[in-house]
């Protein structure tokens, strides 16, 4: 739900404006500690509510390792929108705690691969491999909110506690493990060296992309469909050849020609992508480097980034 603190007798909200980019993981879990949740938070941009009460605090930086906001780094405890940037008010982070997600990957060398582990009866627990297939996956994926899996069985080391399921056979229209078929929970023949990780990939099937306002089919303002939606994507830290080049691969086109902020105009809609960093040979720009989908220190279409192929 929206983050909200009490400051002087009144609840408002915090700011996700920070001078290094946005509220992130990192501050979610801090907040999802102090509030009793410790196994960790993420901050989602689906989870964003905008409304406007007031908001008492902005520019918040964690390390992490704080037990309260109130170890955090931020400026005085105050009305932002007075003095402040005027789009803070609008920008209110939500965060979901791990827990209440259900599921979680641990173990891999970033947040999309691990160890699949379930939350049930208030402990994290195990899925045995035995089983194990595609549906499976996709349904853990679909749990973890992210497209498909780009590796639907992976080994990440085995886990402690519980081992929650065994011989899980999922349809792969299901949103949780939970209502797939099992054993049932905490039913099974297997030892944690079975324990079943996997990879995500940071796209769906459903993302395209489209360049607007150009006058050619090959030029224009770049955009993304996400969600149901158009938007845009941020050009304002560092825009490079190599995301261009990508860009114009997957929809088709030669090499680009150029790339310039504003140049086509400014879009509407949400602002998908910011910080993207490619090495030049992926095949799509979702499968580059970048902020979470959604996230985003644009807060206005001034560097809506355009491109020619």
């Amino acid at each position: 739900g929206r983050l909200e603190i009490l400051h002087n007798g009144q609840w408002g909200t915090v700011c996700d404006w920070t001078e290094s980019g946005t509220w992130s993981d990192t501050e979610s879990t801090v907040a999802c500690r102090m509030l009793g949740y410790p196994d960790g938070g993420r901050y989602s941009s689906s989870y964003r509510y905008y409304s406007r009460p007031s908001a008492w605090l902005y520019n918040v930086r964690c390390a992490g390792t704080e037990a309260s906001l109130e170890d955090c780094q931020y400026p005085e405890v105050g009305n932002v929108n007075t003095g402040r940037p005027a789009y803070c008010g609008a920008l209110i982070p939500g965060i979901r705690s791990d827990r209440f997600y259900g599921i979680r990957l641990v173990g891999g060398g970033n947040r999309f691969e691990g160890r699949v582990e379930i939350f049930v009866n208030g402990q994290w627990g195990t899925v045995c491999d035995d089983g194990w297939g595609h549906s499976d996956a996709v349904v853990a994926c679909r749990q973890l909110e992210f497209g498909p899996p780009l590796d639907y069985w992976h080994r990440f080391g085995g886990g402690t506690g519980p081992i929650w399921l065994d011989d899980v056979n999922c349809n792969g229209d299901e949103f949780e493990l939970l209502a797939c078929s099992s054993r049932g929970i905490g039913s099974h023949n297997c030892g944690h060296h079975e324990d079943i990780g996997i990879k995500l990939t940071t796209w769906t099937r459903s993302t395209r992309i489209r360049l607007v306002g150009g006058g050619q089919p090959w030029q224009g303002r770049l955009e993304m469909f996400i969600r149901g939606q158009w938007g845009t994507v941020c050009g304002r830290r560092g825009w490079t050849w190599q995301n261009s080049q990508v860009v114009c691969r997957e929809l088709g086109y030669g090499p680009p020609t150029g790339s310039h902020t504003y140049q086509y105009g400014q879009g509407e809609g949400p602002i998908w992508l910011d910080g993207v960093q490619c090495q030049g040979d992926e095949r799509r720009l979702l499968q580059c480097n970048s902020q979470e989908i959604g996230v985003t220190s644009c807060y206005a279409h001034h560097w809506d980034i355009g491109i020619t192929c």
